[in-house]
């Protein structure tokens, strides 16, 4: 099993469980939303927006992030500690 530095769960529609964006600091966060978008059929157009959630949400020091974001809701830690963060599309 794959450890990554954060682990964001992103809420795609009401009705679908939530899926889960891996993300490891020092990776390409655009790279990253690019193959999220993929794996997930979803539409082009949210890379801008998973791409500058993944910059904004992986710059944590380990404090928990609470205050949403246009769309958000944030809570989040580092790796080997829960993390819960959430994306609205």
């Amino acid at each position: 099993m794959q450890e990554y530095d954060f682990v964001f769960s992103v809420d795609i529609s009401d009705t679908e469980p939530l899926i889960k964006l891996p993300y490891n600091k020092g990776e390409d966060p655009w790279q990253a939303a690019q193959t999220f978008i993929h794996r997930n059929n979803l539409p082009q157009a949210y890379l801008d927006q998973v791409a500058n959630f993944i910059i904004k949400n992986s710059q944590s020091t380990g404090n928990v992030i609470s205050q949403p974001t246009a769309g958000f809701v944030n809570n989040s830690q580092p790796r080997n500690k829960s993390v819960f963060i959430y994306l609205i599309l």
